[in-house]
């Protein structure tokens, strides 16, 4: 028998909550902290709670199959009609709120490799797509269930004259164009200096303000044009642009609405640049006279070359580049104006990934560059301003290579709010934030494949799940259901008691779970779309099992000698808080809640109260594992281990 420590004959540690979620090994030496004490060293499949406590994740319901790969972006009309759009390669479904495709846009612009990097914003009915290598697109549903597609194109004058966009001039500040006329088709315009290429054809380019459109290509030097208005005349100028976007420069890479105006931002060619609508004209880009309500072009440059990849409208206007993030400051009283426009670089100078941010419990949530981390831009009132703070360093191992997030703020289901953070090997990292409360926590979610997307519509959460299916991989669009304990699930009901159900096509070859009320009926294989249980039921959920599994930290406990760390324990007892609880097990003793009154024919009671385990052994770190092998309810409130040395 190993030689015994020198603890006092019993001490007691009460975790009263899981407040502080799960915890990398960073936290081992840091038993002297709050979250030590309110934390786990892993908490797999499970949901933590509002007001502390973790119950088990919730399943998914089988909604549709997607056929591939692609990215989920939410479509919000109103409360009662809601969308997720599906893009993949080269198409957009759609589907409604209840996981119906209620319609499909095709031949889209967007390949397969190209969608991590599309962005969005959305406003009433509209849809802005947009990628630095594809023109913007605009998606419109002009009906329940009907939508189209269309190339952004900015406004232009009664005689189509003047077109309403951002130019620049991306050439050295010397070189001069020269029209061979002031107006007419085939202009020749010949350059100082090789600038021109094919994909000026179909641009725009201005000389002394008055634009030419590009109609054919010669040379690098020589293109040809049409003269939309008479030119002011034919020498050299270096007083001449180009539109800042099209074919030859690129397209924004971001958008957002912000204070009544589109911005648009970043591009191959101008990769900090940012530009705003002018008031209620989201197509119109015009400074005109550089009025209040007219059109703001400029750029958020930092010490470094970056690029701009997110545009958020928050309390001010952030910007989010691979290297830094900044703000357009204003307020109610100040809006941003063309003559009022600054733009503030923003603490912690942390770069984004491609993942979409996201706004939760009054701040915003940011991927940072790098793959590691997650960050949180909060606004200060008080200092009109924003701290960072990063919200994942206490779960550090629970992030890694981000690939997408959303976020749900409360449902008819929960009042918790909550982070999705999709991860590359196809787990979901869930953050749980209650300022009020100080909770700040991560747990880990895994299913029977790999999470591939999220997105969340009201208070329906969506995800994009890759499985393999008879060998096969498959792609489904699932609902988070917070009232199911199976993935990929259907819920089936019979006029009679009848154990062989239909339906799971989608789960062909696969070992399902079936649960009836509070009763797990067993797991059979699906064949030819069915499955037949042992036992009978007249009402049914049938999908994929997923184990919880929560493993305690280390118990430590100063002494007059030092710390128990690295000393022999034993935990003698755990009495563990549940409700309404039926099965689980601890160190692989299990506990079924039933009571010797109990009817073994009727489904049992869900339990609440507190469950004692005892236990033999000692070792060195005094940990418990509680795990669940059947697919039921489980709530966990706290524990309280007597440890023995």
């Amino acid at each position: 028998m190993p030689k015994r420590s020198a603890l006092p004959a019993r001490l007691h540690k009460l975790k009263t909550n899981f407040v502080s979620g799960a915890v990398s090994a960073n936290m081992m030496m840091r038993s002297d902290t709050t979250a030590y004490e309110n934390a786990a060293e892993q908490l797999d499949n499970f949901r933590l709670l509002p007001l502390g406590g973790i119950t088990r994740a919730p399943g998914s319901l089988y909604r549709a199959t997607v056929g591939e790969t692609g990215y989920l972006a939410p479509f919000i009309f109103s409360e009662t009609q809601s969308y997720v759009l599906a893009f993949v390669d080269e198409d957009v479904k759609i589907y409604s709120s209840a996981g119906a495709l209620v319609a499909t846009l095709s031949s889209t612009p967007w390949t397969a490799a190209q969608l991590s990097q599309v962005k969005w914003a959305q406003r009433g009915d509209t849809m802005f797509v947009f990628h630095p290598n594809v023109q913007t697109r605009v998606i419109k549903r002009t009906g329940a269930s009907t939508f189209t597609i269309a190339a952004f194109d900015y406004d232009s004058n009664d005689g189509d004259t003047i077109r309403y966009q951002p130019y620049i001039k991306y050439a050295a500040p010397d070189l001069t164009i020269t029209p061979a006329a002031t107006s007419g088709t085939g202009v020749a315009i010949t350059a100082s200096a090789a600038v021109f290429d094919n994909d000026h054809i179909g641009g725009l380019i201005r000389y002394k303000g008055k634009e030419i459109l590009v109609t054919g290509f010669t040379s690098a030097t020589v293109v040809a044009g049409t003269v939309r208005t008479a030119l002011a005349g034919t020498t050299a100028s270096k007083d001449w642009d180009e539109a800042e976007y099209g074919t030859h420069r690129g397209w924004p890479a971001a958008g957002a609405f912000h204070e009544g105006r589109l911005w648009t931002a970043g591009g191959p060619s101008n990769s900090t640049g940012l530009n705003a609508s002018n008031i209620g004209f989201f197509y119109k880009f015009d400074l005109g006279s550089g009025d209040d309500d007219e059109s703001i072009q400029t750029s958020a440059d930092g010490d470094q070359v970056s690029e701009i990849r997110h545009l958020v409208s928050d309390e001010q206007l952030l910007v989010f580049t691979d290297g830094g993030a900044f703000r357009v400051p204003s307020s109610d009283s100040t809006p941003i104006t063309p003559g009022g426009i600054a733009i503030r670089p923003m603490p912690g100078n942390v770069g984004a990934l491609h993942v979409r941010p996201r706004k939760l419990d009054g701040g915003v949530l940011v991927a940072r560059t790098g793959n590691k981390a997650i960050d949180e831009f909060l606004y200060e009132g008080s200092q009109r301003g924003y701290v960072a703070l990063e919200v994942s360093l206490l779960a550090s191992h629970l992030v890694a290579t981000p690939v997408d997030m959303d976020v749900l703020t409360g449902s008819s289901a929960t009042s918790a709010s909550y982070a999705f953070v999709v991860m590359t090997d196809g787990s979901v990292s869930v953050f749980h934030s209650n300022r009020a409360e100080g909770i700040s926590a991560w747990t880990k979610w895994t299913t029977d494949g790999k999470y591939s997307r999220v997105a969340v519509i009201n208070d329906k959460v969506f995800f994009l799940v890759e499985r393999t299916i008879s060998s096969s991989t498959a792609y489904y669009l699932e609902e988070l259901d917070f009232d199911t304990t199976l993935d990929s699930s259907i819920a089936a009901t019979s006029g009679s008691a009848t154990g062989t159900w239909t339906g799971l096509s989608h789960l062909e070859a696969e070992t399902v779970h079936g649960v009836s009320g509070e009763s797990h009926l067993g797991s059979a294989t699906v064949s030819s779309g069915s499955v037949t249980f042992d036992h009978t039921a007249t009402s049914i959920t049938i999908g994929l099992d997923y184990t919880p599994t929560l493993k305690t930290l280390r118990p430590e406990f100063s002494l007059r000698s030092g710390t128990t760390i690295g000393l022999m324990k034993r935990i003698v007892s755990a009495v563990i808080a549940v409700s309404d609880t039926i099965v689980f097990s601890v160190e692989g003793q299990q506990l079924i809640a039933r009571d010797v009154t109990d009817d073994l024919n009727l489904e049992p009671d869900q339990k609440t109260g507190f469950q004692r385990f005892i236990f033999l052994g000692w070792d060195r770190d005094g940990q418990l594992t509680l795990t669940q092998t059947v697919p039921v309810a489980l709530t966990v409130q706290g524990l309280q281990l007597e440890i023995a040395g």
